[in-house]
């Protein structure tokens, strides 16, 4: 249907026509005004980078990853409103009932869902996190939503920033996780290879997630939808606040990576060289499925010669099981605290405190609420001209509910514990 609106133009050629979109790349604009028959229309554009989306790619595990989505949801507080995307129905049903085991006042939607009116409930906090496939949120403007986490990778980099922007519409500081694992890339490729720009769309993906930690993830985005973005953000992603670790080493010991598993660091390396073109991908159809598989491409031969970078670096994903979950939920009230002061002052994040003396900080000092005397040791770290008494004033009030950390502990955090 959407291909027949230029019929519209032909019929009423002297009627005003309208053309809106929230997003889209420099090609879609073209098939627009294709499509709509206008090829010379008057053409307005406005950025689509908004600064208080803060964005990060978190490393998912093998195993127990619907314990790392509720650890995930609950480093936010279970009161907080936040969105859980997923891939299937099945899994928007299991990932709702591991949050309510959790206390979480969570519901799931999708397109087969029995209570058509969930959506209603979320949007008057009757619900606090919705579990949903993005069948969920188009149309729907709730202002307060503090997190939009993707438990699987989106189809393409437009479709993450869509149901990623449906977090913070009220001008707050707000976050926008992805949990990646290599193991979901052929997964998701399977799903876009027959549709047109399907797997080129969906490179720009991987591309994104696979970030080496030397590109802001905003740039990133900037440079898809063709916006010029000349300076990284500064702390509003996970590269530019430091968060992203980098191991440089050779590749003989690229394979002890602390964050993740032999196997799951040469699945990662696997995916990076798609996007170079070394590799490339061909699919197997079946009556009961679409394989997904890699093959050789054109730049293959120069790997092979050694002209071409032979092995990828070490991107490190900091995981939500890193620290306890009473610590994961005080970070997050940081993080919140230093982006509402830096608006307030006119000033980055990054010249209230770094990202890395707040983990220090929340490690060498007894939970909150913290005495002005207990905060001058993060306040050292600040850059010269911040006003240190709005500062204080702002941290002394942080305070951690307990019914945000009331939950049970997952099998990650019980093994962990058992090791310590």
């Amino acid at each position: 249907d959407y291909h027949k609106l230029g019929l519209l133009k032909r019929q009423y050629p002297t009627v005003p026509m309208l053309a809106l979109t929230a997003t889209a790349t420099p090609a879609v604009i073209d098939d627009i005004k294709m499509i709509l028959e206008i090829p010379h229309c008057t053409f307005l554009h406005s950025t689509f980078l908004r600064p208080n989306l803060v964005y990060s790619v978190t490393l998912k595990p093998d195993k127990d990853s619907v314990a790392a989505i509720v650890d995930a949801v609950m480093s936010f507080g279970a009161s907080t409103s936040g969105i859980v995307y997923c891939m299937t129905r099945k899994e928007t049903e299991t990932v709702a009932a591991a949050l309510q085991a959790a206390g979480v006042r969570a519901a799931y939607y999708h397109a087969w869902a029995p209570d058509r009116h969930v959506h209603t409930q979320w949007v008057h906090n009757h619900v606090t996190v919705m579990v949903a496939t993005i069948a969920f949120g188009l149309g729907i403007n709730k202002p307060d939503v503090r997190f939009v986490l993707h438990a699987t990778m989106s189809k393409s980099l437009e479709g993450y920033y869509q149901e990623s922007g449906r977090a913070g519409r009220d001008g707050l500081p707000a976050h926008c996780v992805l949990l990646f694992r290599p193991q979901d890339v052929p997964r998701v490729a399977s799903l876009v290879h027959s549709e047109r720009d399907g797997l080129r769309n969906f490179e720009a993906m991987v591309e994104y997630c696979l970030n080496t930690g030397q590109t802001c993830r905003k740039q990133t985005m900037a440079a898809y939808f063709a916006e010029s973005m000349p300076r990284p953000c500064g702390t509003a992603c996970d590269v530019c606040d430091g968060r992203m670790m980098e191991n440089a080493t050779s590749s003989q010991d690229q394979g002890g990576s602390n964050s993740m598993s032999a196997t799951a660091y040469a699945q990662q390396v696997v995916q990076w060289l798609s996007v170079p073109h070394v590799l490339k991908w061909e699919f197997a159809i079946t009556p009961y499925a679409t394989n997904a598989y890699l093959a050789t491409d054109y730049l293959a031969a120069k790997l092979t010669r050694g002209d071409l970078v032979s092995c990828p670096p070490v991107v490190c994903f900091p995981g939500f099981s890193d620290v306890d979950t009473r610590s994961c939920c005080v970070l997050h009230r940081l993080d919140l605290v230093r982006q509402t002061v830096s608006i307030q002052l006119n000033v980055l994040p990054s010249q209230v405190w770094r990202q890395a003396a707040m983990y220090q900080f929340v490690q060498s000092h007894p939970p909150p609420p913290w005495t002005p005397e207990q905060i001058r040791p993060l306040l050292r770290h600040s850059f010269t001209g911040i006003e240190e008494a709005a500062v204080t004033q702002a941290l002394t009030h942080v305070n951690i509910p307990n019914d945000d950390l009331d939950h049970p502990v997952s099998k990650s955090t019980k093994r962990r514990r058992e090791l310590d």
